[in-house]
């Protein structure tokens, strides 16, 4: 049963006449990040990787208990 559960979206709207790329980062339909790139290559690595993003309140978590991920 699980403790807590997040949804991650991620969105490239690619602009052909600015050639810019908007990229947005949803957490449960909140937006966690956005950013606008020209280069291509990092478009595809914001979009393929996930790096010390928050995704629940450890708040709420027993610190007496062992969870795993």
């Amino acid at each position: 049963m699980p403790v807590a559960t997040a949804t991650v979206n991620t969105s490239d709207q690619y602009d052909n006449l600015t050639r810019r790329h908007t990229l947005q980062r949803l957490v449960d339909g909140r937006v966690q990040e956005s950013i606008v790139t020209e280069d291509d290559a990092v478009a595809r690595h914001w979009l393929t990787t996930l790096s010390r993003l928050p995704l629940v309140d450890t708040a709420k978590l027993d610190p007496n208990r062992d969870y795993y991920v």
